[in-house]
């Protein structure tokens, strides 16, 4: 048998309260708790029931208000929702936390009586894409260390090859000594030069470890 209209509201709202894995709460127009789940209300180090009456900045202190209480105030006079705002700050328990936020106005008889929130706790994903961008920086600066370590590697063989060559090229009146020497000094090099390029690259081992790692969750 369906439930009343009244009652199937209030299942409704307890299931989104109790059993959704997302932080809500309720605020008047003073911005005092009207209601808070315990997702929302954990990162406070206060039960739910302990919130209500209470203003927002007096329970997450001044970091989180001043992040979202702008668009809470903004709900409340235009009277239009905001979506997907980042709430991020220090919160009473000591956690660093950024909430993927919707604010929403309350209305009763047309008019705005109150806000409220939906938020999702993202920190983790924020805290990877971190990691990816420094895994990312670490990886290009490795890639120019080595990029210009091979370059004065290259320089030294290159060097010697072309002054043998010079040599050769510009006094045909050396003795046979000599230009052997020369020959075999270009043979060196160019066996080095060979060796350099079959090499292997120091940043195949390590690529894996430092570029940016996609996100599986």
């Amino acid at each position: 048998m369906p439930l009343p209209q009244d009652e199937f509201a209030s299942a409704l709202l307890e299931s989104l309260l109790e059993r959704a894995r997302l932080a809500v709460a309720f605020w008047d127009r003073e911005l005092r708790f009207l209601k808070i789940n315990e997702a929302a209300a954990e990162p406070n180090t206060q039960p739910p029931e302990e919130h209500v009456g209470r203003t927002f900045s007096e329970v997450v202190g001044p970091t989180v208000a001043a992040a979202a209480e702008p668009q809470m105030r903004r709900v409340l006079e235009t009277g239009e929702p905001i979506s997907d705002v980042n709430i991020a700050g220090q919160w009473p328990d000591g956690s660093s936390r950024v909430y993927l936020t919707t604010f929403f106005p309350i209305v009763e008889d047309g008019e705005v009586v109150g806000v409220g929130a939906v938020g999702l706790d993202t920190s983790g994903v924020v805290a990877r894409e971190l990691d990816a961008a420094v895994r990312a920086a670490e990886y290009q600066r490795a890639l120019r260390d080595y990029s210009t370590l091979l370059r004065h590697r290259l320089a030294t063989p290159l060097s010697s090859i072309r002054g043998a060559a010079e040599t050769l090229r510009s006094h045909v009146d050396l003795d046979d000594a000599t230009r052997r020497r020369l020959v075999d000094l270009i043979a060196e090099q160019g066996a080095e030069l060979e060796r350099l390029a079959l090499e292997p690259d120091p940043l195949d081992a390590s690529e894996e470890s430092l570029r940016p790692r996609p996100d599986v969750d």
